[in-house]
Parts: structure tokens; sequence; C-alpha cells
């Protein structure tokens, strides 16, 4: 497109980058909105989780593990089971990835009371000794719910 400057006010050709400039910030966002994972509804998740608990995490530690990724660590104390059997107590590990768009998490959650969905998981250690450990809800970024009367009475309308 050609544009005669000469021939256009200051106001048209203001208006004219303003439009280009706001149709590349909508084609950005769209771009950036199409990568992320679409939020599940809380019935999926209670429906997809075999263990739903309500606990206080803390002792949240996050170190490198590679280029792309940290690994996270935290202590889970139960305050209250809503679905399932969990201890007490009992850590959790796994990784976050800041730069990433795709279904992984890209920073741990802060200490604090969470409702936490989450699975049992067959695993081997080297030695071909098998057990199962607790893990997180897939995707991960949505296995942390915030704590509050709301957030719980939903959950709940789901567990009947």
């Amino acid at each position: 497109m050609r544009i005669n400057v000469q021939n256009i006010s200051k106001t048209t050709l203001n208006n004219r980058l303003r439009t280009v400039g706001a149709s590349l910030c909508a084609l950005l966002i769209i771009g950036v909105l199409n990568g992320a994972p679409a939020r599940p509804p809380i019935a999926d998740r209670v429906q997809n989780s075999s263990i739903i608990v309500v606990g206080q995490l803390s002792d949240v530690e996050t170190q490198p593990f590679s280029e792309v990724s940290r690994a996270v660590s935290m202590t889970v104390t139960v305050s209250e089971r809503l679905k399932g059997d969990a201890p007490d107590q009992f850590h959790l590990g796994f990784l976050v990835f800041p730069e990433t768009f795709e279904n992984h998490m890209r920073e741990p959650v802060n200490s604090g009371t969470y409702i936490l969905f989450l699975n049992r998981k067959t695993v081997q250690n080297d030695a071909g000794q098998s057990g199962t450990a607790i893990v997180l809800y897939e995707p991960r970024a949505f296995a942390f719910l915030e704590y509050n009367e709301s957030n719980l009475s939903e959950v709940q309308l789901y567990l009947n």
C-alpha cells in the first residue's frame, strides 16, 4: 500500500497508524492465547482426580533443573480430605517451565491454603521396585485452586 504523505492530513495518518498498531497487538494477543491451555471446569477436575484435599502449602522451594525448567518442592499439610485417601502430610515435587506457553506451570504457587487436585501414579525405582506416588492433576497448571468458601462449595457440589 503506497501512501502519499503530502495528500494526507496528520490526523488521518495518525489514525491509520493507530489502526495498524492495534491490529498488530490483537494478532499478538490471539497468538499468545492460542498457546495457553484452556482452563478445565471444576467439574472435570473433580471427575479426573482420585484425590482432592484442602491443604496448607509450606516450605515451597525452587531450584534450577535445566536450561528451560526449575524443580519445585513443597510440603502439603492436609486439613480436609474431600475425595480419596491422602496422608496428613506429604511432599510434592514437580517441574515448572517459566518460558513456555504449553500445558505446563510457569511459576510455582505461593505458600498458603489451596484445594489440590491430585492422582496416584505407579512409579518404579532403578532397582525395579514399584510403588505409588501422589502426583498433580494434569494439566498441572490447574491442580491448585485458591481456597475460599465459594470454590470449596463448587468442588463439593460435583463430589455428590
